[in-house]
This record gives C-alpha cells, structure tokens and sequence, in this order.
C-alpha cells in the first residue's frame, strides 16, 4: 500500500497497520475533540482564512485541536490522523445546512379545496410488486457505486504511483531548479543592498553638513564606491539570469509537470470523498 509521510515527501511503504478510527469527536465554535491511535499526529484541514491546526495524540490517543479564525460548527473541516508505520486515516466533519422552511415560494393551500379523493385499496400483490421493484432498485444503485468507488480508488493508486515516478524521474531538474533559485535571491538580495546604499550616498551630498570641500570631495567619493558597488551587483545578478535563462525555464517546466501529478491525485481524492464521505483513504496523499 502507498502513503505519505510527513513534510509532504512522498515514498512508498508497506505499511501492515492502519491508524485507529475516530472516535469521541466532539465539535464546538474554536475546538474539536476526539479519539484515535496513541502518540499519531493528527491534521486540521478544509480550514479558511489560510490557518491551520496540528497536534499529537497522547498516550491514550486524545487529542484536542483549536482555532481562532474558522467557526467549526458551520464548517466542513477534515482530520487526518498519521503515524510512522501506519496508514493514514481520515474522517470529515459534515456541516448541514439548516433545511428551508415552507414560504411564499413553497406549497401553498387554497381556500377553496376541492374533496381529497379516497386512494383505492391495493391488492397484496401488487404492494409486493412494488417493494421487489424497489428493492432491485437500491441493490442496483449500491452495486453501482461499489463498483464506482473501487474503480477510483485503483484510478487513486495509478495517480500516486506515476506522481512518485515522475517525482524521481524529474529530481534532477528540480533539485538544480531550487540551486538555481537559492543562487538568484542571493544576487538579487546583494543588488537590493547595494541600490540603497547608492541612494544614501547620493543623499549625503544634499545635506546641510555637507558644506566645505572636503566634506563634498567624500560625499562623492562616498557616491563613487557606491556606484561601483551596485554596477557590480547589477551585472552580476542580470548575467547570473541571462546565463541561466534556459536552466530556469526547464526547472519551472519541471515543477509545473510535478504539480499537475500531484494535484491530479487530489482531484481524484476529493471525487472519492464525495461517494464515501468522511471514510479513510488510504490512498490519498497528505500534500500539505
């Protein structure tokens, strides 16, 4: 079975355990509450307003998670329980919309009703004949959607296999990608500096103090070494970008390919939420 471990890495484990249920979850306005498997770290996702809210069971496996920002009771939030070893599991908090009363938009009754006629007594056999219907009916429907949610999570598990080979597949770009970045925000960090010191020495030359020719002679000797300093900074960073330019476009085609893998699995994981809301899915990836 595949799964992630923390920090958002993916690997593939044969993990012979599955983290507890959820149980005891209680829900209030900031905090929820509950059971699962001793000492696993439990995740508060579906949040809004970017925050978000982790925590580690105890040894009896409670757990107690808070917010500031979200109102849990009107919202639905998701727990995702992992652990070292164990596969990770999931339960969703459903919010239920409060059900619209009978207004003007409604049923309405006229006064002047017309008599309510009598309905006509069936048979025995016809009432049976209904509820066989009926029955053949739910049986086709529940079969339906096994068979649909076993199709998806096998489509589940091929996404998340061509996410880890693509991932090795591609390390290289992207590993070169992040040095190339790293590399960059350092020149661009140098240029920023050395801009603002040119424009202070071009400052110090309007200021009262400088007054006598020596003061003037430092100020632009001030504004000299400056100005040398930032042309460096400046070549340095648009040479760096210009000698790089196709390296940095590979990169960004790499990330771009990884993200499109990834955010396919949790398309396909949101798809299988909603046939089997709040169920633990062991072969959704935590990308957080």
């Amino acid at each position: 079975m595949l799964t992630i471990i923390s920090g958002g890495e993916l690997t593939a484990i044969a993990a012979t355990k599955t983290v507890s249920k959820f149980s005891h979850v209680k829900v209030s306005k900031h905090t929820v509450s509950g059971k699962t498997t001793k000492y696993a770290r439990v995740k508060l996702t579906n949040l809004k307003h970017g925050e978000k809210a982790s925590t580690k069971t105890d040894k009896h496996g409670k757990f107690v998670l808070k917010v500031k920002k979200n109102n849990l009771t009107k919202l639905k939030f998701k727990l995702k329980a992992t652990k070292k070893g164990y596969k990770m599991r999931a339960y969703t908090h459903p919010f239920k919309h409060s059900s619209q009363p009978i207004g003007n938009g409604g049923i309405t009754e006229s006064s002047n009703q017309s008599p309510v006629a009598v309905p006509k007594k069936q048979n025995s056999s016809t009432v049976a004949t209904h509820l066989s219907s009926n029955s053949q009916s739910a049986t086709t429907s529940t079969q339906d959607k096994t068979k649909q949610v076993k199709e998806l999570r096998v489509e589940i598990e091929n996404a998340i296999q061509n996410y880890i080979i693509l991932k090795q597949k591609l390390k290289p770009q992207i590993d070169n990608y992040n040095s190339l970045f790293s590399e960059r925000s350092k020149l661009n960090n140098n240029l920023a500096i050395a801009r603002n010191r040119l424009l202070s020495a071009k400052e110090s030359l309007t200021t009262s103090d400088v007054s006598s020719t020596t003061d003037i002679q430092a100020a632009n000797q001030k504004v000299s070494v400056a100005q040398a300093t930032f042309d460096k900074a400046y070549s340095d960073y648009y040479g760096y970008m210009d000698k790089c330019s196709n390296q940095f476009i590979e990169g960004a085609r790499a990330h771009n390919q990884l993200s499109a893998a990834e955010q396919k699995v949790t398309d396909l994981g949101n798809e299988l939420e909603k046939l089997e809301p709040g169920m633990p899915n062991e072969g959704t990836l935590d990308f957080e």
